[in-house]
């Protein structure tokens, strides 16, 4: 059975068994059609974020009070 994935800087859909090119981002595996689209994603992965992919994860910390 085909699972098909989406390459998050170029849009290619392809069958996850014919990746070659894989990145782990913030907890979960993205999937490339070539090295370029890869190096791409590196160089700015939050100009990809908007496309459904990974967002960061919230926030943990916590916020002080401010003293009224």
């Amino acid at each position: 059975e085909a699972r098909m994935v989406k390459d998050p800087v170029c849009g290619k859909l392809f069958d996850v068994r014919d990746a070659t090119v894989a990145a782990r981002y913030r907890g979960r595996y993205l999937y490339f059609c070539s090295m370029n689209c890869k190096a791409a994603f590196e160089l700015t992965p939050s100009g990809y974020l908007h496309l459904g992919f990974p967002r960061p994860p919230p926030r943990t910390t916590p916020r002080t009070r401010r003293a009224a």
